[in-house]
C-alpha cells in the first residue's frame, strides 16, 4: 500500500519512516480506505480514484474519476483484479470439495 506522509499524519503517523513498517502501513491504508468509503459511499471507482489521485481531485472533477491517465489506469487495473478474484472466490464456493481437499 502507498500512503504519503501528509495522509499518514491524518491517522496519527508522524514520520515517513514509520510507513516502512508493514503493520503501520497496512493499518493507515485500511483506515484511509474506510474514510474514503464513508466519503464516497459504495462507489468503488471513486474510492479507488481518491486513493490514487486524492480526495480533492475527485471532488474537483465533479465526483468523477479525474482525467489523469495514471488514475484511470489504476482504477481499471484494480477493478479488473477485483473482478478476477471475486470470480475465483465464487467458483471455489460453488465447487464441492474433492477427496484431495479433505486430506
Amino acid at each position: 500500500m502507498q500512503v504519503i506522509p501528509p495522509t499518514a499524519r491524518r491517522f496519527g503517523v508522524d514520520g515517513a519512516e514509520q510507513l516502512h513498517d508493514p503493520q503501520t502501513n497496512l493499518r493507515v491504508s485500511a483506515r484511509y480506505l474506510k474514510n474514503l468509503q464513508k466519503r464516497f459511499g459504495n462507489d468503488l471507482e471513486l474510492v479507488l480514484a481518491a486513493y490514487n489521485a486524492g480526495e480533492g481531485a475527485v471532488e474537483k472533477h465533479g465526483r468523477k474519476i479525474p482525467p489523469y491517465r495514471e488514475t484511470q489506469d489504476y482504477v481499471r487495473k484494480v477493478l479488473s483484479e477485483y473482478a478476477l478474484l471475486r470470480g475465483v472466490s465464487a467458483r471455489q464456493a460453488v465447487q464441492p470439495p474433492t477427496g484431495k481437499d479433505l486430506l
